[in-house]
């Protein structure tokens, strides 16, 4: 990892079988599921609905199995979505739990060579990260599926 690294900051979500790690400069902001909205059916069971955010829909998404797809309890991170489509500004992330933010360097990440599960589609890789699973999110390839799913 180059030096610049070091100075990677990202979001961490506890999740079931690996954390997924989220850069910290794509979060737009946290806040608490509470008026999450169902949605109309886009094809994908892991779209958990719709959250009113500062005049915009964001669709919300559940990539932990463990999480109910009702449950207002969770935190929702909302993100900036990559490309900057005006049709998709913002989409959001269920978390069961509240995310921390935590400092990336060398010698807390490595690749994860010997993963016992498959990468997820929404991820890019899988890494170690304090010696424990990781994933890092890939937002562009939930950004491109839920524009597909929308079309």
């Amino acid at each position: 990892m180059s030096p610049s690294g070091t100075n990677l900051q990202v979001l961490v979500l506890s999740a079931a079988g690996a954390d997924l790690l989220l850069p910290a400069g794509a979060v737009a902001e946290i806040v608490r599921a509470e008026d999450l909205e169902p949605t109309p059916t886009l094809g994908f069971d892991w779209v958990s609905g719709t959250l009113p955010w500062r005049g915009q829909s964001v669709p919300v998404v559940r990539l932990a199995d463990s999480l109910a797809p009702d449950d207002r309890s969770h935190i929702v991170v909302v993100c900036l979505a990559p490309s900057g489509n005006p049709a998709l500004p913002y989409l959001a992330i269920l978390s069961p739990g509240l995310p921390h933010l935590e400092r990336v360097i060398a010698e807390r990440l490595a690749p994860d060579d010997g993963a016992p599960q498959a990468v997820p589609w929404y991820a890019l890789t899988g890494l170690k990260f304090n010696g424990s699973p990781a994933w890092l999110l890939n937002l562009a390839a939930l950004e491109q599926s839920l524009l597909a799913g929308s079309a």
